[in-house]
C-alpha cells in the first residue's frame, strides 16, 4: 500500500513540476480511484461472504487484540517494530 501511495505522490509531484499534462494527471487519478473502488468492493464482498468466520475469530480473540495488516511475521524483531512485545519476562536463558 505504501508503494501505491508513494506512486500517487509521484503523480502529484510530476503534475506540479509540469512533467505531465492536466489531462494525463486526471487520467491517472481516475485510474487510481477506480482501483480503490474495485479493491473496496472486493473487500466488502469477502467480508460479507465470510462474516461468520470473521465474527467467530473476533469472539475468540482476547480483549483489546488488534489484527495486523498482514498475516506474516518473519521474526520477533520485525514483529516488534509493528506491535510491542506482550510478554515482559523472558524465557530462561534469554
Amino acid at each position: 500500500m505504501e508503494d501505491f501511495e508513494s506512486g500517487f505522490d509521484q503523480i502529484i509531484g510530476n503534475h506540479a513540476l509540469g512533467l505531465i499534462s492536466k489531462k494525463e494527471y486526471k487520467s491517472q487519478v481516475k485510474e487510481r480511484d477506480s482501483f480503490f473502488k474495485w479493491g473496496n468492493a472486493q473487500i466488502s464482498a469477502l467480508k460479507a461472504e465470510h462474516a461468520d468466520l470473521i465474527n467467530k475469530r473476533a469472539k475468540n480473540s482476547w480483549s483489546g487484540h488488534k489484527r495486523l495488516q498482514f498475516p506474516v511475521v518473519w521474526n520477533r524483531e520485525s514483529y516488534n517494530k509493528i506491535e510491542p512485545e506482550i510478554r515482559t519476562a523472558g524465557r530462561k536463558g534469554d
